[in-house]
């Protein structure tokens, strides 16, 4: 499963102790979205569950970070995604 937060990207450091503290692992990059017809740099936070982890995450928790990561950067909104896929670790 694949997992994504999208936001704007400031307080980096911050979001990305956010996210530390509920996944061990992710992926964080940077581009540019519209919000409202406005351009912003948008910052995209990647969590990427193989199918053979015993790890479950659900939706819950991706909305516990993603509410505190709006909060923290005082958004009116945050964008999650979840992709089912096939993931693995070699």
């Amino acid at each position: 499963m694949v997992y994504r937060i999208y936001t704007e990207n400031k307080n980096k450091e911050e979001v990305a102790d956010i996210v530390g503290q509920m996944f061990d692992g992710f992926t964080m990059y940077e581009g540019t979205g519209y919000w409202n017809g406005k351009q912003e740099a948008s910052l995209i936070i990647e969590i990427v569950i193989d199918n053979e982890s015993s790890r479950i995450v659900n939706r819950t928790e991706i909305d516990i970070v993603a509410s505190e990561i709006k909060v923290h950067n005082n958004q009116q909104a945050v964008l999650c995604q979840e992709i089912a896929n096939n993931n693995w670790m070699v």
